[in-house]
C-alpha cells in the first residue's frame, strides 16, 4: 500500500474538475464520512487550510474530505491515465483509497509520479535499453519514445506548484531532504498504518525515484516514518546521481494567474477584508 502518497492523484482530480490550490480543504477534527472518523497522522487538525497546506502536510480528513468531493470513480479514472492499472475493479474500494489502501506496484506508482515530472506526458516503462553480443553487436536497442499527453500541463503544473513548493512557501515537513544542491525538489511520502509500508517517492524533471522500506513478511516497523526511512534514501541516491540527472524547475504555462485568499473561504481577499491570508495560483476560467 502506498499510503499518503496516493494524495496527488486525489488532488489532481479536483484541479480538473475546476479547484485549485486556493480550495479549502478542512482538517477538523469532528468531521465525519458517513460513520468513518479520522485521525492524522500527528494527532492534530488544523482546522480550515487551503488544499496547498492540506497535501504539504498530509492531512488525513482533508484528503477524505477531497476524495468525497471528486468521487472515487474520478480518483481511478486520474490513477488509470497516469498508467495505474492495478485499481479497475471500482467496487472494491471506498474514500480510504485517496490514503493508499488500494494495493499497486511500486514501479507503477513512481511511472505515475513520472508524468508528474514530465508536465503531463506519459512514457510507457522500459526495463531493457540495449542488448549486446560478445562483439558488442547491438541486438536490441530500445527506440526513444516521446510519450503520450494524459494531462494538460496547466493542470500539472498546479499539482507540482504544491509538491514542488514553486511557491517558495518553505513549510513542508522535512524540508531539507527536499532540496540538492540548493535546488528545490519534489515528492510525497506515505506511511500506512502498522507501520507496515513506508514510502517515498522524489522527483525532479530529469529523475524520479521511489523507494520502499519494511518487513518483506508484512510485520510491522515500530516507530519507523516514511520520512525518516526511505525519503533520507531517496535523497541520498538523488544526491548521489545529481551531476548525471541535474535538478531543474518548472516554467510557469500560459493561463496560470496568481492571487491571494482567505484560507477559511478560498475566495480571492480583498485588501481591506479581515482573515487570514495565502498567496495562490489559479487556472484561468476556473
Amino acid at each position: 500500500q502506498m499510503g499518503s502518497s496516493m494524495k496527488p492523484y486525489a488532488y489532481l482530480t479536483a484541479f480538473l474538475k475546476g479547484y485549485g490550490p486556493w480550495m479549502v480543504a478542512p482538517d477538523i477534527d469532528t468531521m465525519k464520512f458517513g460513520t468513518w472518523k479520522l485521525k492524522n497522522w500527528d494527532g492534530k487538525y488544523e482546522g480550515l487550510v487551503t488544499a496547498r497546506k492540506a497535501l504539504v502536510d498530509s492531512r488525513n480528513v482533508s484528503a477524505a474530505y477531497v476524495m468525497q468531493l471528486i468521487g472515487i470513480d474520478s480518483f481511478i479514472d486520474t490513477a488509470e491515465k497516469l498508467g495505474v492499472t492495478d485499481l479497475s475493479d471500482k467496487q472494491n474500494y471506498g474514500l480510504s483509497l485517496v490514503l493508499g489502501s488500494g494495493e499497486m506496484s511500486l514501479l507503477d506508482h513512481v511511472a505515475a509520479y513520472a508524468v508528474f515530472a514530465n508536465e503531463g506526458v506519459r512514457v510507457e516503462k522500459s526495463a531493457i535499453l540495449k542488448v549486446e553480443d560478445s562483439k558488442g553487436e547491438i541486438l536490441f536497442e530500445k527506440e526513444e519514445n516521446e510519450g503520450t499527453r494524459v494531462f494538460d500541463e496547466k493542470y500539472i503544473y498546479a499539482l507540482n506548484w504544491i509538491l514542488c513548493d514553486l511557491g517558495d512557501f518553505r513549510d513542508r515537513p522535512f524540508y531539507n531532504l527536499f532540496v540538492i544542491k540548493g535546488q528545490k525538489i519534489c515528492g510525497k511520502t506515505g506511511t500506512t498504518d502498522g507501520p507496515k509500508d513506508l514510502i517515498a517517492v522524489q522527483y525532479h524533471k530529469t529523475l524520479v525515484v521511489g523507494v520502499w522500506a519494511g518487513n518483506n513478511d508484512n510485520t510491522a516497523t515500530p516507530g519507523a516514518w516514511a520520512t525518516t526511512v526511505p525519503l533520507p534514501i531517496a535523497n541520498a541516491f538523488m544526491q548521489r546521481v545529481a551531476d548525471k540527472y541535474k535538478p531543474g524547475s518548472y516554467t510557469r504555462p500560459a493561463g496560470i494567474l496568481s492571487t491571494t485568499v482567505c484560507t477559511d473561504t478560498g475566495a480571492v481577499a480583498k485588501d481591506e477584508t479581515e482573515c487570514k491570508k495565502e498567496r495562490t495560483i489559479y487556472i484561468s476560467g476556473n
